[in-house]
């Protein structure tokens, strides 16, 4: 296997351990190994909810993918998978379907994708973040202050 980590490293034969090795069955190892194993690392932290493309996570009861895809995605195996980097430029696999066999003709069109992303998350931060900070400063005016014990710079101004 040969990918950047193992040239950056000169690592000539890797040993990838698996934190989820209960369930690194063949088909299951195959339709992942593509990066060397090594994507699970910058996931740790995320919830399944964050990394719902990722074929690790995406079949688990967290994940918000509807249950028809996820027993789809189960019976499948790699022979039923698009391999590519024409999707998002990054090695991927995907589900072997129409609509994936027209997004990888197509390839993708990066601005166009900066600029969908920026307005996906403006309209999540006005529908979500902004009712929640617009509360919580409406609660933090509505409390009487003057029992907090303030540094004195704070009070002289």
């Amino acid at each position: 296997m040969k990918t950047r980590i193992t040239e950056l490293f000169g690592i000539r034969h890797p040993i990838v351990l698996s934190g989820m090795g209960w369930i690194s069955v063949p088909k299951m190892v195959a339709a992942v190994s593509e990066a060397g194993g090594l994507g699970i690392l910058a996931m740790g932290p995320l919830s399944a909810d964050a990394i719902a493309m990722g074929s690790r996570f995406m079949t688990t009861r967290e994940s918000a993918l509807h249950a028809n895809f996820k027993k789809k995605s189960i019976e499948k195996d790699i022979y039923d998978t698009l391999y590519s980097t024409r999707f998002d430029g990054i090695p991927c696999r995907l589900m072997d379907n129409p609509a994936s066999r027209k997004a990888l003709k197509q390839g993708l069109n990066l601005p166009a994708a900066f600029y969908i992303g920026k307005v996906s998350a403006a309209r999540y931060f006005i529908k979500h973040v902004l009712p929640e900070v617009d509360a919580a400063v409406t609660s933090i005016k509505s409390e009487d202050l003057s029992m907090i014990d303030l540094p004195e710079e704070a009070s002289a101004s």
